[in-house]
Parts: structure tokens; sequence; C-alpha cells
């Protein structure tokens, strides 16, 4: 375990490209070396079996030149297959039988909506019931505050994983791109695009910032969530009622059979990891060595609870069971997943406006992704601003990693994102009415 001062790196410049996650990868490829093979293994097809791959085989993507060695935590092609097939069963059906009406929040209708005479009996009252009803496993709340702490202390490299690694890396993906091809949402001529994303900067600030009691029932993280549960089940209704028009192309049927249900589990719970893990590993890349178990740990509890608000099914919450069995369901979604076409490179590279943008992205993506995403290679202009970015995101990690310093940080960081918060939800009330 390397000290909180980054040995080696806080010294030599040729070391500041180098991060902990390459060090992780190397190791394991000289691991695999030592007379384990590695096997080269590529996504499939929704129901397809992938090729069968032992415990204990080491295998890469050769889209993210990421290595690993299978185990019995992992999953495979056919059982993430059956994952695709399923929505959001209590939110759907209560959509199917009460549409929700224009200019009303979904959350006041659904706790005005006393009667089921539209729809089949229950529906309402099961809606009903997931406003008011927390996760029926123990809920660590001290964990969740001190999950929150860690975003906030560790903010700036918290937020550019997100837009880099978790955004722009995830909308590489094609069976999760296709969702915001035939919506536009991210899709559009700038700077749509962008509010976007600062409304889901919104939705993790108000989730962050609530303290334990405002990720229960009623609190406004949860009711957060919760609309954006109820805007995922609008879009995946209307994309299977509908069909699918993406921009410039005729209305389809959507393809259930290539693609599964919209915004299915499977989704859901690689895009839970991508906002939970891959910050983790995007803290630790910035500042150069690993967060505590206790963090990693804590951290992963607070997004349980969220993907649990936001129609995870328990069974497959992939942060409910540690960091190792989440490490495991990331990697194997990955494999299943992660093989980037024309569409999901248009997407990706749109949500970098600029070549110094473009940079900063290179380096947390890592380079055989950000080739394979068409990413183009820096000019050592943009190169310098984003190694320059980069350090200050690093100065800040180790500035907050100084006893005595930590509890001003944590205080004038909770300040500042407040603001933003308060700033964003003034201009633009996310996910009320007229997202619905």
């Amino acid at each position: 375990m390397m000290s909180w001062l980054p040995g080696r790196a806080w010294w030599s410049w040729s070391c500041l490209p180098v991060d902990i996650l390459d060090l992780r990868r190397q190791q394991r490829c000289a691991h695999a070396s030592q007379g384990c093979p590695i096997k080269r293994w590529t996504p499939t097809a929704l129901s397809r079996v992938p090729e069968p791959v032992a415990t204990g085989e080491w295998v890469t993507s050769p889209a993210s030149g990421s290595v690993f060695q299978w185990t019995s935590a992992h999953l495979d092609g056919k059982t993430l297959d059956t994952w695709r097939l399923i929505g959001d069963g209590v939110v759907d059906d209560y959509l199917e039988a009460h549409p929700l009406k224009p200019d009303t929040d979904c959350i006041a209708q659904v706790r005005g909506n006393d009667v089921d005479d539209l729809g089949p009996a229950g529906v309402a009252a099961r809606a009903r019931a997931l406003l008011n009803t927390p996760p029926s496993w123990a809920v660590d709340w001290a964990a969740v505050e001190r999950g929150q702490a860690v975003f906030v202390q560790h903010w700036p490299a918290a937020c550019a994983t997100l837009w880099f690694t978790s955004l722009v890396g995830g909308f590489s993906a094609p069976l999760i791109t296709e969702v915001i091809r035939c919506t536009g949402y991210l899709t559009g001529p700038h700077p749509g695009p962008f509010r976007r994303l600062l409304e889901t900067f919104q939705m993790v600030l108000a989730c962050s910032l609530c303290g334990d009691a405002g990720l229960q029932p009623g609190g406004v993280g949860w009711e957060t969530v919760l609309r954006v549960r109820f805007l995922h089940a609008k879009v995946r209704r209307r994309l299977l009622h509908h069909g699918a028009a993406p921009q410039g192309e005729a209305l389809r049927a959507w393809e259930s059979a290539t693609y599964g249900v919209p915004i299915n589990q499977e989704d859901l719970a690689v895009t839970l990891l991508a906002f939970s893990l891959n910050v983790v590993q995007g803290i630790e890349l910035v500042r150069g060595w690993p967060l505590t178990e206790q963090e990693q740990n804590d951290f992963l509890h607070l997004w349980a609870v969220i993907g649990h608000a936001i129609g995870i099914e328990d069974r497959f919450n992939p942060c409910l069971h540690g960091v190792e069995r989440a490490h495991a369901i990331l990697e194997s979604i990955l494999m299943h997943q992660l093989e980037p076409n024309a569409h999901s490179r248009a997407v990706a590279i749109h949500l970098l406006p600029t070549p110094r943008i473009v940079a900063l992205a290179r380096r947390f993506l890592g380079g055989p992704l950000s080739d394979v995403l068409g990413f183009p290679r820096p000019s050592w202009v943009s190169s310098i601003v984003a190694t320059l970015v980069f350090l200050g995101m690093r100065a800040w990690a180790w500035a907050v990693a100084v006893p005595g310093v930590s509890s001003l940080w944590q205080s004038m960081s909770t300040w500042l994102l407040k603001r933003h918060l308060r700033a964003l939800t003034s201009r633009n009330p996310v996910f009320n009415s007229k997202h619905q």
C-alpha cells in the first residue's frame, strides 16, 4: 500500500502520466504472462452465448485493453442477457394504467392517485408504496453519510471522472447508446447536451449534499432519484409503444431482440457502477494512491441506496456486496457491452467540444479506449493544458489528505457545492414536471 505521499510520482515528472490503474494493469499483465495465457474475448450480440470462460482464466477486452482474472463472481453473457429483458415492473405498470399528466410532478400525481379504477388492482397502491419504502436490507446510514463525504472531499476528481469515464466512456457501449440516439437526449446541438449533463450533476449533488436523512423516503435526494426513475419509465414506455426515430432516420419499432428492454436492469446496474466504482477509481487515478477500504465500501453503500431508489432490483444491485463483487460485475458487463460502433463513437465525441477537453478525456479513459473511440491525438498545447488541469486536481487531492486541513477543505467544498446546487435548482428545477 502506498503512503499518502505517492512516492516516486511526487518527485519525477516522468511519472505524472502513470496512474495507479495503469500500475495495477501492468501487474495483472505481468502475472498473467507467467505461464497463464490471456484470452481475448469480445462482446456478443444479445441472445448469443459468448465463448465460455473458466474460473481462473485471464481475459482481456480489445476495446479497453483491460486484463482481469475470471472468478466465480463474474457473470457470463447468457446471464446478463436475461438482465436486459427486465425493466421496472412497479413504475412501468403504473404508467400503463395512469399516464403522467402534463405539467404535473410525477410524485405529486402518484401521491394523489388513491384509486385504481383505470388499471389492475393495486397498481397505484404499489407505486405509492415505493415512494415511502426504504430498502428491505439493512442500510448503514452512518456509512451513507461517510460515502457522501468522500464525494464532497474529492469532488474535482469525482466530477471529472463522471464526465469522462462514466458518461463519455459509458456511452461508447452500443447497447446503451441506442436509447441516447433514439431520444436525442445527448445528441442534439450544443449547448443542449451540456444542459443534460448539468441535470445529471444536479442529481448527484442532491444525493451527496442532503445528509443521510435526504436519502430516506421523503428526502430531497430520495425524491430526486425517484423522478429520474419515472423519467426512465416514460422513455421506456415511449420507445416500446411508439418506436424509435434516431436523428435523420425513419421511425422504426424498438428492436428488443437486439437491445433488450430500454433502460433495463443491466443498463441501470452498469450506470450505477459508473457513478460509484468508476468514481472511486477516478479519485485514485488523480491522487495516485488508493482510497481506504472503508472509504470505498462507504461510497458503494451510498450508491446501493441510490440504486434501490432508481429501480434496480436487489438481486441485480451491484453495489450491495462489496468492492470485489462490484469489480467483477463491472468487468462482466463491460465485456458484454463494450464494443464501440460508429453511433457510439459519435455520441462520445459529441460530449467533448474542444481539443483540450479531448486531451483530458484521454488521460481518464486511457489510450486504448480513446483510440478505439476515434479521439484524435492531442497537440502539445492541448497536452500541456490537460496536464496542468490534471495536476490541479492532484494538488487538491493531496491538500485534502493533509492532517488538520481536510476538515477545512470539507467545509469549503460543502459550501461551494451547495451554492452550485442552489443555482442549478433555481435556473432549472431538475426532473420536475417539464421533464415528464
